[in-house]
């Protein structure tokens, strides 16, 4: 996947666009001869959907269970009520496992189309239970018939904490990837799933820091795979997987953090070729810090318009100046060899024409998403903010409102002129500012309205409602991104400690 490539970390995650038709594909058929799709089309009717998690969410009594809501795209948006929207948890009927303490179930979300009936399916986390669930997608919407479960090989490991979703063997289905990143002790590792004629086949190999071919030490505590981003950064038509390792240790740096990208080939995710990035590297802006986080969040897309995916890295422990954990975001070009350094950006709220500025503990790049939302071929790059602080209608300083940041693409990767800042405050925008939202916690770019613009989709997962706390809310910024027509939403039934909208595919 190039510009539209997905990712779901625990900040965040992206999708990829273009516009379905019901029905047009065959049984049989490779999900890459349908006439086109859209990421997250559940139910086939060329708007994306948006599922959002509550992993915190109570079920049936029993604490931290988790659910997953469904709001299903139109031209008016996205429709929140009755038949429009779809609510699953572990005691839904025909859902593998059953609702247990601490389980998080939807922690981590990542559409794809998995099998060949033109319809996305959703992959869902439960890193809390060790394993993942895939629901598959029809003309109706999701299902829990035929549904997958996946378990991870160690207990305790998290597996399905991040998801990402590409063509690893670029045979025409979505392969998914998954990972355990508290498996050996925090070491981390990682699998991947092959997409198949009528569901997701089972992991065959698990890869991490010990593996032969890929770089670094398996070490306690480092985090392999705490973020995971698909594309082809390389053009070769061949989706790329890039891992997130922020807890890496870079010598006396402790938590400075590390990226390593696999290359995808026929057999599916490769050890050949393997990239390591750190703000080490010759060309990569910045400089090895304890607690930076580098890899922390990412997301693969065509910012340059050039056909070939960039990767863009969240930063968010980085010190800009004497300015602690204000946070930035590094961004990599692709190339036909793969990432390159050359023409690598650092982004932060200093960066020209970028408003604002940096300040402590904004967090800048906890969450990042990367989609075309202006309509001009070249993806835009939307930095989460959420640690930012606002003033409060009431004159009150509002510490961890949050902002978003949208910084355009051109053909040198993304630029500061131009740029937009978005926050509960800002004009059309629902809502209120308050302390502790943490609005842009996590990030979605996705084609809601069936255009051919995409929308940006943003998680407050500690939003409060009437009369509950950290509940959590989504906003949808239509194309452009504008305030105008945009809606924001909280979930039914919502409970205190859901934070729904911590995870978004």
């Amino acid at each position: 996947m190039a510009a539209d490539a997905r990712a779901v970390s625990p900040a965040a995650a992206h999708s990829r666009a273009a516009k379905a038709l019901a029905g047009a594909a065959t049984p049989g058929t490779p999900a890459a001869t349908c006439p086109s799709r859209v990421a997250s089309d559940f139910n086939g009717d060329g708007y994306a959907d948006i599922a959002a998690g509550a992993p915190w969410r109570t079920v049936a009594g029993i604490a931290d269970a988790g659910a997953v809501r469904i709001d299903y795209g139109s031209r008016a948006g996205a429709a929140t009520s009755g038949a429009h929207s779809q609510y699953f948890d572990q005691d839904s009927t025909g859902m593998p496992g059953a609702p247990t303490a601490n389980d998080t179930f939807g922690l981590a979300l990542a559409a794809g189309y998995f099998n060949d009936d033109c319809y996305a399916d959703l992959a869902i986390g439960t890193p809390g239970e060790n394993d993942v669930t895939v629901l598959y997608g029809s003309a109706t919407g999701l299902s829990t018939t035929g549904a997958s479960n996946f378990a991870g090989r160690t207990s305790g490991s998290a597996f399905g904490f991040a998801l990402a979703t590409g063509d690893f063997n670029h045979d025409g289905r979505d392969d998914l990837a998954a990972s355990a990143p508290f498996a050996g002790g925090g070491a981390g590792e990682i699998t991947t799933m092959s997409g198949a004629a009528s569901a997701l086949t089972a992991p065959a190999k698990w890869l991490n820091q010990a593996t032969a071919g890929i770089p670094g030490v398996n070490e306690t505590g480092d985090l392999f795979g705490l973020a995971l981003a698909a594309g082809d950064f390389s053009a070769d038509g061949f989706a790329d997987l890039a891992v997130g390792v922020p807890a890496e240790d870079d010598g006396q740096a402790i938590d400075a953090g590390s990226v390593t990208v696999l290359r995808g080939s026929a057999a599916g995710i490769s050890t050949t070729g393997v990239q390591l990035w750190t703000q080490d590297n010759p060309g990569v802006p910045g400089v090895v810090e304890a607690g930076d986080r580098f890899g922390y969040a990412l997301a693969a897309g065509d910012v340059t318009g050039d056909g070939t995916a960039d990767l863009v890295i969240g930063v968010p422990g980085e010190d800009d100046g004497s300015v602690v954990d204000g946070g930035s975001a590094t961004f990599l070009r692709g190339s036909h060899s793969g990432l390159t350094a050359t023409g690598s950006m650092d982004l932060t709220q200093d960066t020209t024409g970028v408003p604002g500025g940096a300040e402590r503990g904004d967090d800048l790049g906890e969450a990042v998403a990367i989609g075309d939302f202006n309509g001009d071929g070249h993806a835009d790059v939307a930095l989460g903010v959420p640690g930012e602080d606002l003033t409060a209608v009431n004159g009150k300083d509002a510490v961890d409102a949050g902002t978003v940041d949208v910084l355009r693409g051109i053909s040198t990767g993304p630029t500061g002129v131009g740029s937009t800042s978005w926050s509960q405050d800002s004009a059309g925008v629902p809502g209120a500012v308050e302390a502790g939202d943490e609005f842009g916690s996590t990030l979605l770019a996705a084609r809601v309205r069936g255009s051919n613009r995409t929308d940006l989709v943003i998680g407050a997962q500690l939003e409060d409602g009437t009369s509950t706390t950290d509940c959590g809310a989504v906003t949808v910024l239509p194309s452009g991104p504008t305030g105008t027509g945009s809606q924001t939403f909280g979930e039914p039934g919502a409970q205190s400690g859901d934070e729904w909208g911590a995870s978004l595919s």
